[in-house]
């Protein structure tokens, strides 16, 4: 793995550590999609817009708008479906809360 690799690689780790983020991935998995709304019921409103920024960078998850009628969604991706299929079923509901990545 080259060095760019290897720090996106850390980033990425950094980022599903955070506190939020795989409440957020969780609930995407169990339920298909989900509204900004149904993630600040459990969150203050900085952590939600920042946890999704970075999925969304990361390309782990896709936000979709909708005009008329206004709706606005959130799901995972194919690569995030991917990526994170095996996390999950390897560390359970509680997922990365019990670990120390970095």
């Amino acid at each position: 793995m080259d060095e760019k690799s290897e720090e996106e690689a850390r980033q990425l780790l950094r980022v599903l550590g955070l506190a939020g983020t795989w409440d957020i991935l969780h609930f995407l998995f169990e339920n298909g999609t989900g509204s900004y709304l149904d993630f600040r019921q459990s969150m203050n409103t900085h952590t939600p817009n920042t946890r999704l920024n970075a999925l969304i960078e990361y390309n782990l998850i896709v936000h979709h708008q909708v005009r008329n009628p206004r709706r606005e969604w959130y799901e995972i991706t194919e690569k995030g479906e991917g990526d994170l299929r095996t996390l999950f079923e390897n560390t359970g509901s509680e997922g990365l809360k019990n670990y120390r990545l970095i």
